[in-house]
Formats: structure tokens, C-alpha cells, sequence
């Protein structure tokens, strides 16, 4: 038994003896190969790193100033949602707000609709208007869900019942706009009927969203509420979660929380599965480099491996 164990230890030894005086023996060789795997791993690992930190990131701002850890919406809106309809809404959104509070959720609503922004000559450079989203917000519960007063400039966040809203600081600079401009509001009602709001810009933000420094502009909920004629309706209930990482909340106990009233419970993962499927063909992209750099790797090895054969050949 003792000579059958020592004959099958013996050639593995043998060729880790012969492979390591081959690394000694040509040692530039060795050298070269080693460091060409070494940069193309490095490479590798170092294009990973930022793609994976730019999707945590990008899911970071989605949640921080754009959708929340999940979103609450009336039935259908969410197949909706670019034309930004006032018909598909949460009536009793503050039945719902009280439910979910009272079961530990932090809930903000929101009301977004699209209009014109209407600026004249004197203050402004020029005369104009812009077409835009705007997004009527709770002041004292939206900070609680979102990070966007924490993004102000200048100026302050909006406060309830007042004529005013708060803008991007992108937008801000190609209109020329300024704290205490006044500009004009063109949009429609829930009913239908054009409204027009006279508003005082009282904020300038910049997030690290950009779609939300060119396209957003925010004012006071009540304020929304009375001239769309709302009466108490929100498009969305927006929901900060507790997940320790970005986008992975649960939705489905908040689902059957409210399965009583007529609403969506739309979670994170859904509403960004556009931008995760473009992620998932990046990961793919990578995959395949991947194999690229093992079989670079293997030819290479392979290379050093025959040379230092045939050059021990007579």
C-alpha cells in the first residue's frame, strides 16, 4: 500500500517540479505571457467594476428623484403614462396614503401632467414657451420619499397653497430664468377645459437626474389640485423602501395590502425593466469578452507551454 501511494504522488510531483523549472528557465517568456493575461483580466475587471456601479447608480437616481422603491397608480395607467392622463387616477388617494402609513410604508402623492411653459420679454431675455412635465408634490411628505429639496441651489423648496414652482437648473439657464420670475402655466384640466396659472419660480435645483434638470418642474399639490380640478385625486402615490440595495423592495405585501382598492402596486424592478434589459445585454457583451480573454489567455499559455517543449527537444 505504501509503494502504490508513493508511485501515485510521485508524478504529480514530477510535474510540478518540471513546471516550475520551465517559469524559472525562460523567465521572459514566462514574464510576457504572465503580464499580457494580467492586463487583459485587469481590463476586464476594471470595465465590470464600472459598468456594475453605474447601474447601481443609475438605479440610486431612479429611486432617489424619478419613481421610488414602488408606485402606486389607478388601473391602467401605467400603460398610459407618456400622454399623461388625468382620467386614470387614485380617488381616494388619502385613504390609501392613511393605510400605508399606518402599516409602516412612507408614501408621498404625486399629480404630473404635461403643459406649456409660457415666459415674456422682460424679465425674461426673450419671449417663449416650452413644452414640459410638471409635478404637483405634497411639501411635507414628498421629502420623505425623494431627495429633490435636498438638491436646491437656490432659493427654497414650494410650500403649500402658494402660486409657485421650482425649477432644473439646465432648463433654468436656457430660458434665463431667475429666483422671483414670474411665468405662465398652459395645460389642461382633468375635464378637459384649457387653464392657465400664473407661478412665481421660488427654486432651482440640479439633480444628479438629467432628465429631470431638463424636463421637470414642481410645484405644490394643492395648488395642482385646485386649478386641474382635481378634487383630491393623484396620478401616483410614489413609496421610499427600506432595501439596503437600490430597487429590491418587495412590492408584493404592499399588493395585498391594498387589494381592496382599485389600484396598480407597480414595484421597481417593473417599472426600470427597459433600462435592465438594456443592462442584461451589456452583461452579455461581457460575457463574451470574457471568453475572449480566456481563450487569449489559453493560446498563450499554450505558446509558452510548446516552445519550452520543442526547444528542449534534440
Amino acid at each position: 500500500m505504501a509503494r502504490s501511494k508513493g508511485r501515485g504522488r510521485t508524478p504529480l510531483k514530477f510535474f510540478m517540479v518540471m513546471a516550475v523549472k520551465n517559469l524559472a528557465r525562460y523567465k521572459r517568456r514566462t514574464i510576457i505571457t504572465a503580464l499580457a493575461i494580467a492586463f487583459g483580466v485587469g481590463i476586464f475587471a476594471a470595465t465590470a467594476s464600472v459598468l456594475e456601479g453605474f447601474m447601481a447608480e443609475s438605479d440610486r437616481n431612479y429611486i432617489d428623484y424619478e419613481l421610488g422603491s414602488a408606485r402606486i397608480t389607478g388601473e391602467g395607467y401605467w400603460d398610459e403614462r407618456t400622454q399623461f392622463p388625468l382620467d386614470i387616477v387614485i380617488e381616494d388617494a388619502g385613504e390609501v396614503i392613511s393605510v400605508m402609513e399606518d402599516n409602516g410604508y412612507t408614501a408621498a402623492p404625486r399629480t404630473e401632467f404635461r403643459g406649456d411653459l409660457v415666459v415674456y420679454f422682460d424679465p425674461f431675455p426673450e419671449d417663449g414657451s416650452i413644452p414640459v412635465t410638471f409635478t404637483g408634490v405634497d411639501p411635507l411628505r414628498d421629502p420623505e420619499v425623494f431627495k429633490l429639496k435636498d438638491s436646491l441651489e437656490q432659493g427654497r423648496f414650494v410650500e403649500p397653497g402658494q402660486d409657485e414652482l421650482i425649477i432644473g437648473s439646465y432648463l433654468a439657464d436656457r430660458i434665463g430664468a431667475e429666483l422671483g420670475y414670474p411665468v405662465t402655466v398652459v395645460t389642461r384640466t382633468r375635464g378637459g377645459f384649457y387653464q392657465i396659472m400664473d407661478l412665481e419660480i421660488v427654486g432651482i435645483f440640479n439633480t444628479p437626474n438629467p432628465y429631470i434638470n431638463r424636463n421637470m418642474l414642481y410645484m405644490p399639490l394643492d395648488t395642482v389640485d385646485f386649478h386641474l380640478e382635481m378634487d383630491g385625486a393623484v396620478t401616483s402615490i410614489m413609496v421610499k423602501g427600506d432595501e439596503r440595495i437600490p430597487g429590491t423592495m418587495d412590492a408584493q405585501p404592499l399588493n395585498q395590502l391594498l387589494s381592496d382598492f382599485r389600484v396598480d402596486v407597480l414595484s421597481f424592478s417593473f417599472m426600470n425593466q427597459d433600462f435592465a434589459d438594456i443592462m442584461e445585454l451589456s452583461e452579455s457583451m461581457m460575457s463574451m469578452i470574457l471568453m475572449i480573454l480566456a481563450f487569449i489567455a489559453i493560446v498563450g499559455i499554450s505558446n509558452t507551454m510548446l516552445m519550452a517543449v520543442l526547444e528542449r527537444q534534440r
